[in-house]
């Protein structure tokens, strides 16, 4: 979908635009037309014009003087207190021209001044020009200037000490070059953050030199032309725009859309257009309920972060080399448009020779994190959870929570919803944190023990060791003794993207569960899924799963030994002390050692329909 690119407000440009305010000459221009001292009452008093003449000084009172006074120096700046001055003077020329006497030069306007009263009845009384010098501290030659000036040119005087004398100029240029700016089209943020952001992305094949030859380019009018300078200075203070780097995780239906679109012609190309738009509003709608706020529900959402590996050494040969893995899986308690403090954030971490990456580890720590979390007031939990996942990785976390809110949850809570994302359009707030832990990793040259990465780790959250602050539990064997195998229920699970999962009131232990295949639409019937001869989710037991029992592939840990080897000599088991490097020689003469179990791999599941 394209998007098109707008002005922006000067603190949202790409570029931070410099406060000329602060420049010395600028604040000594404002200290200049600053009020230095106030009016002295006694001097303009003295004045010998009184009550019975044209000129009524001696009538002014002290609050009149004052306020007239902070009136002219309300705004340090020179245009404005000279209009102010005009304002309280009548210029006009003399009737009568005196005989001159000596040297002095002709008179060319005569002015009369004014001071505004600030108690009613309001008027305008006239003062001789010393007075109204001395009250606004204003030097006569000033004064003169100014009637002089408006008399002639029927405009006051300009100000031509510094100031802007060359935008004006070049004004139609600035607009030319601002038209060619918009006229390019913004690529979708990835993860749809340009819905959320200032900033616009172009394509990665562009740059500022690059578009400033195209403008050149196409400017037939030599007077329209730019320096590259000038269109620099242009994009980056009126525009946040980025050049998108080059993708590398695309979705896979926005893909094969759009090469589509390429290749089709008149109906074919509109049915795909129409595909393209749907397929993209549902990405969007996931992400209201990311950003949906609701007191009485407890939002929470959790994804894996790519496999940490173990050692972590900048030789070039462990590019090529296997080695060995430390899991990560996040949840984060609050909506996308939260901050993520450090108890809002719950790390569950273990490394690959304890446990394998499969659905009882997920499901286990979900069940972990809401066993220890306080649900007062909260009548709804939704889970979020990223990955098109499988039927039977999206099954045994059903079971899960089923037994969760049958057995384990308050009374007040009473539904659980699970929503997953369109695959390809998944940017949870656990990738968030991911990037924090991400950019500390990218700086440490070595990492040689799990415990350096669990102190990453407990920088942006709470860290639960999996197999020490929790046991993993059989959770993939307990669906399927309870729950009906997927393809047996009473709506079509795959391509379910939401499941509700409620408890049955007068039947404690049993849950409904309903699928939802749009995100928007609420179609589908809550009806059980347990197996007929199951009345209660406590009926069967649920297993410990114990750990160390994952087997590493010999191959992997020949390749580990020999990194190892390589920085720390070939008898490192023997050589080093007791404490160190004791994890790898633990792994390495460990008894799970063979080919390794094969993990529950992800299914890609086709989008279904044209609703949202």
């Amino acid at each position: 979908m394209d998007i098109n690119i707008a002005p922006v407000l000067e603190n949202k440009a790409r570029k931070r635009i410099r406060d000329e305010n602060q420049w010395k000459r600028n604040v000594k221009k404002r200290e200049r037309y600053s009020a230095k001292n106030p009016p002295n009452i006694k001097d303009i008093k003295s004045c010998k014009h009184k009550t019975c003449g044209k000129l009524k000084c001696d009538t002014l009172n002290p609050q009149d003087i004052r306020k007239f006074h902070e009136a002219f120096y309300a705004k340090p700046d020179k245009t404005f207190q000279d209009n102010f001055l005009l304002k309280y003077m009548k210029v006009h020329t003399p009737k009568r021209r005196r005989r001159i006497v000596g040297n002095r030069a002709e008179s060319k306007s005569y002015t009369k001044f004014y001071v505004r009263t600030y108690v009613k009845p309001y008027k305008l009384i006239r003062v001789c020009q010393q007075a109204f010098s001395k009250i606004l501290n204003v030097g006569i030659h000033r004064l003169r200037n100014i009637s002089k000036t408006f008399l002639l040119l029927g405009n006051i005087p300009e100000e031509n000490r510094g100031g802007d004398k060359i935008s004006r100029k070049n004004y139609a240029k600035k607009q030319n070059v601002m038209k060619f700016i918009e006229s390019f089209k913004c690529i979708e943020g990835h993860y749809c953050r340009s819905a959320t952001s200032e900033r616009k992305y172009v394509s990665s094949d562009l740059n500022i030199r690059k578009m400033w030859k195209m403008y050149q380019n196409q400017q037939e009018d030599e007077s329209l032309k730019v320096r590259h300078c000038y269109f620099r200075n242009i994009f980056n203070t009126n525009y946040n725009i980025g050049f998108k780097t080059p993708r590398v995780d695309v979705c896979s239906k926005c893909m094969e859309l759009s090469e589509k679109l390429k290749r089709a012609q008149n109906d074919e190309k509109i049915n795909l257009m129409a595909a393209l738009r749907i397929h993209k509003l549902k990405a969007k709608c996931f992400f209201t309920f990311l950003r949906e706020y609701d007191q009485q529900t407890l939002s929470i959402s959790f994804d894996c972060q790519k496999n940490q590996v173990l050692p972590k050494v900048p030789d070039q040969a462990a590019y090529y080399s296997r080695q060995l893995y430390i899991y990560n899986f996040t949840i984060v308690i609050g909506n996308a448009t939260n901050t993520f403090p450090k108890e809002n954030v719950r790390i569950h971490t273990w490394t690959e020779n304890v446990h394998a990456k499969s659905s009882n580890e997920i499901a286990s720590a979900v069940f972990n994190f809401l066993s220890e979390t306080d649900f007062t007031g909260i009548k709804k939990l939704r889970m979020l959870a990223d990955g098109c996942g499988s039927q039977n990785k999206n099954s045994t976390m059903i079971a899960m929570v089923g037994y969760w809110l049958t057995n384990c949850a308050p009374s007040n809570v009473k539904i659980v919803e699970l929503i997953f994302p369109v695959p390809g359009h998944s940017f949870m707030p656990a990738d968030r944190v991911f990037g924090y832990i991400e950019k500390d990793v990218k700086n440490k040259e070595v990492i040689l023990y799990p415990s350096e990465y669990i102190d990453i780790y407990e920088r942006y959250g709470t860290v639960r060791k999996l197999g020490v602050d929790y046991s993993v539990k059989d959770w993939k064997s307990y669906s399927k003794d309870i729950m009906k195998p997927p393809g047996q229920y009473h709506f079509k699970f795959a391509e379910c993207k939401r499941y509700y999962v409620t408890r049955v009131k007068n039947k404690p232990g049993r849950f409904l569960l309903r699928g939802e295949v749009n995100y928007k639409s609420d179609l589908g019937v809550a009806k059980s899924v347990l197996k007929p001869s199951v009345s209660s989710t406590s009926e069967f037991g649920i297993r410990d799963v114990p750990p160390f029992q994952n087997k590493v592939s010999a191959l992997k840990l020949d390749d580990v030994k020999k990194l190892l080897s390589n920085h720390f000599g070939e008898d490192w088991i023997s050589a080093l002390g007791t404490n160190e490097l004791l994890f790898y020689k633990n792994v390495l003469e460990g008894t799970n050692i063979g080919e390794p179990d094969y993990e529950e791999h992800c299914e890609y599941l086709p989008e279904v329909g044209m609703s949202v």
